[in-house]
């Protein structure tokens, strides 16, 4: 199956026919949603950093800081205890499909 551009999800209608009759099922098939952000910093504020998605076709976004705290959202603001250079992993989802990406910041 494939997927319309830009689109998320789509259901298809399977129908089958045996000696015994015919039958249907529905089945909802899920796009692999992108993985990419930026970061930003905050003007005044070294430590803390604005981090945006840049990925299509995420429902739900998940974000671990690499500091030992994590947040959800398309966009997060996030204070980072020190300096330093920290592995920030972006997971998106959709539905049951998921994706990653990690950048250095």
């Amino acid at each position: 199956v494939t997927l319309p551009a830009g689109s998320a999800q789509k259901t298809i209608l399977l129908t089958y026919t045996t000696a015994g009759g015919t039958a249907s099922a529905s089945v909802t098939v899920f796009a692999v949603p992108g993985a990419s952000f930026r970061a930003e910093p905050i003007p005044g504020n070294p430590l803390t950093m604005r981090l945006t998605s840049t990925a299509a076709g995420a429902q739900r976004w998940e974000w671990n800081f690499d500091d030992g705290e994590t947040g959800t959202g398309e966009s997060v603001t996030h204070t980072f205890p020190k300096k330093g250079r920290y592995a920030v992993l972006l997971t998106t989802h959709n539905g049951p499909c998921r994706n990653q990406a990690r950048e250095t910041i």
